[in-house]
């Protein structure tokens, strides 16, 4: 009879069947029980008969069987202990076959016996549900995700599970999951696309566990889980100022799930929080406040300012948690104003300036200012973009306020600032004053000398400077007319000869001192002079021919030193030099009757020069 009970098809193969086929209504299902080694059955099998395949259950109507109604037929194996302990654990059960109504009584019902490894026998457990899912536990191990599990249950039979939820204990729950594998026995609760879970939210669960024949336990009793509320702030939330910026840190979340950070900031107890930055990594538990606009290399926060901030962390699904405790910073001041300006005077159209270097490592320069007033305004010079330097060349080069150069014997005025990397300067210092080098003075006493033969010496005072170099001497050939450089004398020859001029001429000059720097006095008051004029031409040419001689004659020029008189014959060429007379007449010889010739007399100085000659005088002995 095993041999022939063994041909049924396996139960695994009919309850693929069974499956398509609609459950029987766990309404119309009889409870059952559990015995002492906590196998559930609803009933025993009165009744085998292996040759035919069929057999007597001890249900019927009154226990809402009908015909077609299927069973499943179950035995209790070995016992299975704990081998270190011997505490029992459960007894093992086999699905032996599967039981089909064929005609239901008022308490007992016929069978029919099919498939199964092992032969059905009296006494053997009937069912047609398996037990409900026991010792259910909820839990949540991170947000919006709540894990229920529950024992494994050795019922063989068992197809999968089937879970619900609800808001309440008692319901109405619905349905949210289906498993459908007997060994599963967790089920994951989570936040996803049509299934919204809360923070902070309770729910209850309770699980039907489903055989082979598609027809679920009854539920379990329901188990209680909770969502867990948003993450907790950040842990050692710190704010600390810096040049124009706030360092905020605090510790990396250890709470599972938490999937970033937010920042805020407010001016004031009284202000709105601003959100700073929304902060997409874990791990990254620094932030630097530049202000808006900022950067890193520019930071745009106030100046010793204090600011407030607070931290929050929030989950993947972004729900925030609690902000921290709020922190405040305060930005560093400005740097302090820069000690120790001095400016060395008396220097050639320069001022050197010097500062001491300021101590404090944010700075990286300094603004130099400058004004003719002490009470100013003051207008920026220069930009000194290095913290160890510490002097600077005042020569008025680059001022784009200026014409190009300090002025000679004028004091300015100087205030200092200092400048951090971000930008912020200190307030100005005090003023100093230094004075340039004065020019030299203007040459004194200058004289020309007039009545010089093609030449006129200069002269003045030698300047009192010991640092002169050279005087520069200018020469106008008109009054009033423009000067140009004549030439130059060394600084202990305070005379100079313009020698290359004509007879007769009147030249205007004017002086002026140069320092071994370059520094020009005033010019000099213009003085004149006039070169020696040329002897008054000749008057008074007349002849006289008597006794075989001619006579030349002529009036004494009004020269107080005229040296001697030309004598000149008009030859084929041209006028000639005849002779040099020291008188006032010329003995003409070797004229003869019938001779004729053109003379001319010119008056010559001690200097040698020359005056216009007379008009011609014809001699005619014709």
């Amino acid at each position: 009879m095993k041999q022939a009970f063994k041909r049924f098809p396996r139960v695994a193969a009919i309850a693929v069947a069974a499956l398509l086929l609609a459950p029987l209504a766990a309404s119309a299902a009889p409870k059952g029980q559990t015995d002492r080694e906590g196998v559930y059955f609803e009933g025993t099998l009165l009744d085998v008969d292996l040759k035919k395949g069929t057999g007597i259950v001890n249900l019927g109507l009154k226990q809402g069987m009908n015909k077609g109604d299927r069973l499943v037929v179950v035995q209790k194996g070995k016992r299975i202990v704990n081998p270190k302990t011997g505490e029992f654990i459960r007894v093992k059960q086999i699905e032996v076959c599967v039981a089909t109504i064929l005609a239901a009584n008022d308490s007992h019902s016929d069978v029919k016996l099919q498939g199964g490894k092992e032969s059905p026998k009296r006494g053997d457990y009937v069912r047609t549900r398996v037990a409900p899912p026991q010792a259910l536990k909820a839990v949540s191990p991170t947000f919006r995700r709540i894990e229920i599990s529950w024992e494994y249950d050795a019922q063989p039979e068992i197809a999968g599970y089937t879970v619900y939820r609800s808001f309440h204990e008692k319901g109405p729950y619905e349905k949210i999951g289906t498993i459908r594998n007997a060994t599963e026995v967790t089920y994951v609760d989570e936040q996803g696309f049509g299934n919204e879970l809360k923070d902070s939210t309770v729910y209850y669960y309770t699980i039907e566990t489903v055989n082979n024949f598609g027809v679920a336990s009854d539920k379990s009793a329901p188990v209680r889980g909770a969502t867990m509320a948003p993450p907790a702030p950040p842990a050692s939330f710190k704010a600390e100022g810096d040049v124009r910026a706030v360092k905020l840190t605090w510790k990396e979340h250890s709470q599972a799930g938490v999937a970033g950070y937010r920042v805020y900031r407010r001016g004031d107890r009284a202000d709105k929080w601003e959100l700073l930055k929304d902060i997409r990594n874990l791990k990254e538990v620094e932030f630097w406040d530049y202000g808006t606009d900022g950067s890193k290399t520019s930071p745009k926060l106030n100046d010793a300012t204090t600011y407030w901030y607070t931290v929050a962390a929030y989950s993947k699904y972004q729900d925030e948690g609690s902000h921290s405790d709020a922190r405040s910073a305060t930005t560093l001041p400005p740097p302090r104003t820069p000690i120790g300006l001095e400016g060395r005077g008396w220097q050639p159209r320069q001022i050197p300036l010097s500062w001491r270097k300021h101590s404090d490592e944010n700075v990286r320069g300094y603004y130099l200012y400058r004004s003719m007033e002490e009470g100013g305004p003051y207008q920026e010079i220069a930009e000194i973009k290095d913290r160890d330097k510490t002097e600077y060349l005042d020569n008025g080069k680059g001022n784009l306020f200026g014409d190009g150069t300090l002025k000679d014997f004028t004091v300015y005025f100087y205030k200092i600032a200092a400048y951090n990397w971000a930008g912020s300067k200190s307030d100005l210092s005090a003023a100093i004053s230094a004075t340039t080098k004065a020019a030299p003075l203007a040459p004194e006493e200058v004289r020309a000398i007039s009545n010089r033969p093609r030449q006129i010496p200069l002269t003045w005072r030698k300047n009192p400077e010991v640092d002169l170099h050279h005087y520069e001497i200018y020469k106008s050939d008109t009054a009033g007319g423009e000067f140009g450089k004549l030439g130059q004398a060394t600084a202990e020859q305070p005379y100079f000869l313009d020698d290359r001029l004509k007879d007769g001429v009147t030249c205007w000059y004017k002086v002026r001192a140069i320092d071994k720097y370059g520094i020009e006095s005033d010019y000099s008051p213009t003085v004149s002079a006039s070169t020696k004029s040329v002897p008054a031409k000749v008057g008074g040419l007349s002849y006289d021919a008597n006794s075989g001689q001619v006579y030349l004659k002529w009036a004494r020029n009004p020269e107080v030193d005229i040296d001697h008189y030309n004598v000149y014959v008009k030859s084929f060429l041209g006028f000639r030099k005849l002779t040099e007379v020291k008188e006032t007449f010329f003995i003409i010889k070797g004229m003869k009757r019938g001779d004729k010739d053109d003379y001319a007399i010119a008056a010559v100085d001690v200097d040698g020069i020359e005056g216009e000659r007379s008009g011609v005088l014809t001699v005619d002995l014709r």
